[in-house]
């Protein structure tokens, strides 16, 4: 893979970090919502997946200051896929709640999705000491 298409595809799941990272901060009770884990009233599941939202913010924001140095944006990438993997478990989780819905089962193969793209730019990005 050249570099032009590392680029892209490191710039691409920036902005998808961002996108996701600024619903789950702005709307944490719609997030939930949608994947039919209905948060109710308990503020704590909102601080959850506001802290989700930052995390996946810090990532964005990760990627695209290590763009162009390899082996920070490795690194990058593969504490992003170890998350994704987390996520997977806990979305997996979440198909076992009575008010799981289609949604709940997109997040999953997308966690899964993700983990496997990144996965497959890790193995194919070169890390060169400069």
């Amino acid at each position: 893979m050249d570099e032009k298409t590392q680029a892209q595809i490191i710039t691409g799941l920036s902005a998808v970090c961002a996108g996701a990272g600024t619903v789950q901060v702005l709307a944490p009770r719609q997030v939930n919502n949608l994947f039919g884990l209905q948060m109710g009233s308990v503020s704590r599941q909102k601080v959850v997946f506001r802290a989700l939202g930052l995390r996946d913010l810090m990532f964005a924001f990760g990627f695209f200051i290590s763009r162009s140095q390899p082996a920070a944006n490795r690194r990058w990438l593969q504490a992003f896929e170890i998350f994704l993997l987390c996520d997977t478990l806990m979305c997996g989780q979440a198909l076992t709640k009575p008010k799981a819905n289609v949604f709940t089962w997109l997040a999953t193969l997308n966690s899964i999705l993700f983990a496997v793209i990144v996965g497959w730019v890790i193995s194919r990005k070169k890390v060169t000491n400069k």
